[in-house]
């Protein structure tokens, strides 16, 4: 019978249980508080705290770095922003061939777009056109005007 007894389940009234409950968590609490009091695990605990702590604080430091490098960055563009764009110096008498050829398009049809100059000296792609033209803007042999999306080129002075 001791057997028998044994093999079956016992069942706890719905009254029993919360009291149970109840006291296997508080036994357990104590059981690890009492944890707490060695001084091996609490030296374990600081050991990891501390290893978190610089961990987070490395983290940190990269982070502000990488904000430091990008307020540079932001500041050197606004710097560049700032400064007067378009010719840069007195624009040189000597123009390769393909750049005179625009020049002499452009002086007389008194302003031409990218795709105009495309179209005309039969480029590839605008790219190549706007690129062209944007040299000659540096150089100061033209200016631009920019109407709606498209940016027109005209002459800056009589070349």
């Amino acid at each position: 019978m001791t057997q028998e007894n044994e093999k079956q389940p016992t069942y706890k009234s719905f009254e029993q249980g919360p009291v149970i409950e109840q006291a296997m968590v508080t036994d357990e609490l104590k059981q690890q508080l009492l944890k707490f009091k060695d001084p091996v695990v609490l030296g374990s605990l600081m050991y990891t705290a501390t290893r978190e702590r610089e961990s987070t604080n490395m983290l940190l430091k990269n982070i502000l770095a990488k904000i430091e490098a990008l307020e540079t960055r932001i500041a050197d563009l606004e710097v560049k922003k700032m400064e007067p764009r378009g010719p840069r110096g007195p624009p040189s008498p000597f123009l390769p061939e393909a750049d005179e050829r625009i020049v002499h398009y452009i002086s007389k049809r008194g302003r031409a777009c990218a795709e105009e100059i495309r179209d005309a000296f039969k480029y590839r792609g605008t790219n190549a056109a706007s690129a062209r033209m944007s040299k000659l803007f540096e150089r100061g042999v033209l200016e631009k005007e920019q109407v709606g999306r498209k940016v027109y080129y005209v002459l800056a002075h009589k070349v």
